[in-house]
């Protein structure tokens, strides 16, 4: 028998029922990305140019607390004219193999989202004695794949990058992921997010983005310059809260 097809959940990027990370520094805008790919799949048909299929429920765990994000769901909901329906956001922490993981699981079963997004790894690691320890990791990853079988959709943790540019911790982590997307912030204030590794296709610039003020907050609107080092004539951007 043929085995099926690759599905997608947002076409060229992320696939149904798959394992995702987005990283980057502090400042890069991680979680502005999660949340716009969140509202997507749950009433877009489009998000960055690439097709979205079908829509479908999203959960949203946010580990670092609630503060701001009515305004920043306000800020997408202005900028794309429409209400952010289809979302559920769990405003605290849940760690990983705690009873309150094993009732995220229930919840999942019952209410089959087709995105569950984890922000960030960190938060939710619950017991894991280091991010660079592969057993450690290896719980975490499994612990996910828990949801992600539960739930029949996909999952996406936020996470932070290393010292030197990488995903912080195990390369477990990199080894069990199906797309990868890297975040970087410029001396010129354009946010990059880049597909590094992509199980079905071809990495590639997902896209280039600016801060754009919406409301009480802001959005990543799409623009900005190719990458730009730093120089002596080039000033650092103004330092940023916004993950």
């Amino acid at each position: 028998h043929a085995l099926p097809s690759a599905k997608w959940l947002i076409d060229g990027v992320f696939m149904e029922n798959s394992f995702n990370v987005v990283f980057g520094d502090p400042g890069c805008c991680k979680s502005f990305l999660a949340i716009a790919a969140a509202g997507a799949v749950a009433n877009q048909g489009n998000w960055l140019g690439h097709n979205i299929p079908h829509n479908g429920k999203v959960v949203y765990i946010l580990g670092e607390g609630a503060s701001g994000l009515p305004d920043r769901v306000g800020a997408w909901e202005i900028h794309n004219g429409m209400a952010m329906d289809g979302v559920a956001f769990v405003p605290e922490a849940i760690h990983a193999g705690s009873k309150m993981w094993d009732k995220l699981v229930e919840y999942v079963t019952e209410e089959r989202p087709a995105l569950v997004i984890i922000d960030t790894l960190a938060r939710m690691a619950g017991n894991m004695e280091s991010e660079n320890d592969a057993t450690s990791m290896g719980k975490f990853i499994r612990a996910c794949d828990d949801i992600r079988i539960a739930s029949g959709g996909s999952v996406l943790v936020v996470h932070h990058a290393n010292k030197m540019g990488g995903m912080r911790g195990s390369n477990a982590l990199d080894g069990a992921c199906d797309t990868i997307i890297r975040m970087d912030r410029d001396y010129s204030g354009t946010i990059t997010a880049s597909i590094t590794k992509l199980k079905e296709g071809e990495n590639a610039e997902l896209g280039r983005f600016r801060l754009v003020s919406k409301g009480t907050s802001v959005v990543l609107s799409p623009g900005g310059v190719p990458w730009q080092s730093p120089s002596a004539e080039t000033a650092a951007p103004e330092s940023s809260h916004y993950e």
